[in-house]
């Protein structure tokens, strides 16, 4: 095995990075208090029951400083806009698994388009 020199671990760092398939729940005070360790404990289930928590990385996070759009959560999957969704809930977390990770659709009602970095067009 050759070994790899340290601008080529880099860039393979940055690559595995920004092609990371992830669901990124907002778990601050304001988001617990909006349901979204429930969110999380949904996604965390789902994921488990389709067979997608290897392909899917489920993380937290903390307050986005948006509390009035509690639960966010922010879903990036290869070759699509990062989006944030908000306001969501077990329903709206199971749209998300449906539509956007299987289907590639994103749910245009539940995203916060202010504070997206790229929007769905």
């Amino acid at each position: 095995m050759n070994k790899l020199t340290r601008e080529e671990l880099d860039n393979l760092r940055k690559n595995i990075k920004e092609n990371r398939n992830e669901i990124i729940v907002s778990m601050g005070t304001c988001g617990i208090a909006s349901g979204a360790d429930k969110v999380y404990d949904f996604f965390q289930k789902e994921l488990r029951a389709r067979g997608l928590s290897n392909i899917i990385f489920l993380k937290k996070t903390g307050c986005l400083g948006v509390c009035k759009l509690e639960p966010i959560v922010k879903v990036k999957v290869e070759n699509m806009p990062e989006i944030l969704y908000g306001h969501v809930d077990e329903n709206t977390a199971n749209r998300i698994i449906d539509r956007h990770i299987m289907k590639k659709i994103i749910i245009e009602a539940y995203i916060l388009s202010d504070f997206s970095t790229d929007i769905y067009k």
